[in-house]
């Protein structure tokens, strides 16, 4: 809840980069969703391995975009008084691998209503079942290979943003930075 408080209370730009997210994972999505439609309509071949092992550039790419963007996020910034409400920096980095997972598996979704629609099993809209053939509508979908494939890139992406936003221990003679800001010293002569 906390997550999408400070979500909903982020500026503009903020959520269009995780909305990039979302796209750039419903893309990677969609690629791996279409290795399983080659696969199952040709399962006596040998592409279907090389396919698939295409779609770590594109899987690596998308985790490095989600954890950039994590990064620059100002929500996971330590602000003042957050740690007095138990909002340590091992707290907001949960917050942060939470929110990269919810934008990417929005993606994901996004990439499976796509290739289901193109597939046939959806109904209603333009271009449905244009590519049926090709993403072999005649055949049932394994609905343990789709999990897998949808929940790589967004435990991938959450994984990784946790361990770059991971709280780092002082080093030897670091002085800790303080929670709160201290207040301006007033000016001489009682001028702020």
């Amino acid at each position: 809840m906390l997550a999408l408080r400070l979500a909903r209370g982020s500026r503009p730009l903020v959520q269009l980069r995780r909305l990039l997210v979302a796209a750039a994972s419903a893309g990677t999505g969609f690629l791996l969703l279409c290795t399983l439609g080659y696969a199952m309509s040709h399962p006596a071949s040998t592409g279907s391995v090389l396919r698939l092992a295409w779609c770590a550039a594109p899987i690596a790419a998308t985790v490095y975009f989600a954890v950039a963007v994590a990064r620059t996020d100002p929500g996971t910034k330590p602000r003042p008084g957050l740690s007095a409400i138990g909002l340590g920096p091992g707290q907001l980095m949960v917050i942060s691998a939470m929110t990269t997972a919810v934008a990417c598996t929005l993606g994901s979704m996004v990439a499976l209503l796509f290739f289901l629609h193109l597939r046939g099993d959806l109904s209603g809209l333009p271009f449905d079942g244009a590519a049926a053939e090709l993403l072999a509508a005649d055949r049932p979908l394994p609905l343990a290979a789709v999990l897998t494939l949808l929940a790589l890139v967004p435990i991938a992406a959450s994984v990784a943003s946790a361990v770059v936003l991971r709280p780092r221990p002082l080093k030897p003679g670091a002085a800790p930075e303080p929670d709160d800001p201290a207040p301006p010293a007033a000016a001489p002569g009682g001028l702020p």
